[in-house]
């Protein structure tokens, strides 16, 4: 019977454990809304595309006309989080894509921070998952993120499709060595 009991209660802990996990932060992450909760910078072709997606359709496609770079970043989103997990699907065509972080004082996304850049390498054509952790600096009321593409070698504009951002607050970030984890 103490058996029967203890698997009970490892199932149930369990299930606890599974619907304890964090809702996306981000609004609007597939882009089922066009581009709303999403801004776009100078420079910058933003299309909803209906034909690539994944894990499902629409995606968002964006390509830089600009000698930099382009991107979109996301409304704000309060966290007192010390750590975010932020999560994406890409899908590089031409250039280089990646990915920004922006942190604020306030709620209201008025007092930046820090911002941290990644840009990953060029076109690969095939829908890969990003996946980043960022420690949050003290003080940290809320972050932006940003999906960018930049202009690749020999000047080819950046060309990419992103699809379901994650944005998950996490309690505390642990470096072991070269890489970090969360509990």
């Amino acid at each position: 019977m103490d058996r029967v009991i203890s698997w009970c209660s490892i199932a149930i802990a369990a299930c606890m454990a599974c619907s304890a996990h964090a809702a996306n932060l981000v609004p609007n992450p597939e882009f089922d809304q066009g581009i709303a909760d999403w801004t776009p910078t100078d420079g910058s072709i933003v299309a909803i595309d209906d034909i690539q997606g994944f894990p499902v359709k629409p995606s968002l496609h964006l390509q830089n006309i600009s000698t930099c770079c382009a991107s979109v970043v996301s409304a704000c989103i309060v966290t007192d989080a010390v750590a975010i997990d932020f999560s994406f699907w890409r899908k590089a065509m031409n250039g280089r894509s990646g990915s920004s972080v922006y942190t604020y004082a306030d709620t209201t996304c008025q007092t930046e921070t820090s911002a941290s850049h990644i840009v990953a390498i060029a076109g690969d054509e095939i829908w890969t998952p990003i996946d980043r952790r960022v420690a949050l600096p003290n003080g940290t009321r809320a972050v932006k993120v940003g999906l960018v593409t930049n202009i690749g070698s020999f000047g080819i504009p950046g060309d990419a499709y992103f699809d379901h951002v994650d944005v998950q607050a996490l309690a505390d970030l642990v470096f072991v060595g070269d890489f970090e984890s969360s509990p």
